[in-house]
């Protein structure tokens, strides 16, 4: 967990970016899937939403500290 400017934040190390990514993803996954088929899925709806967000913008950030700037 990481402060910047009086907000907790969370980091990922170099190398370590798609792990995290692909293990935010999984769990956002079974959560969906919950989500669809539980009677009481509406409980997991946000956290899989949430979670799915987290994986797309650590994806969005290594894609683009790998896209040279031009």
């Amino acid at each position: 967990m990481t402060v910047v400017a009086g907000v907790r934040s969370w980091c990922v190390k170099p190398g370590e970016a798609l792990e995290h990514a692909s293990t935010l993803l999984y769990y956002s996954k079974k959560l969906a899937m919950e989500a669809a088929m539980d009677v009481r899925g509406e409980q997991y709806a946000w956290a899989a939403h949430y979670l799915c967000e987290m994986g797309k913008a650590v994806v969005d950030d290594l894609t683009q500290a790998m896209t040279p700037s031009s």
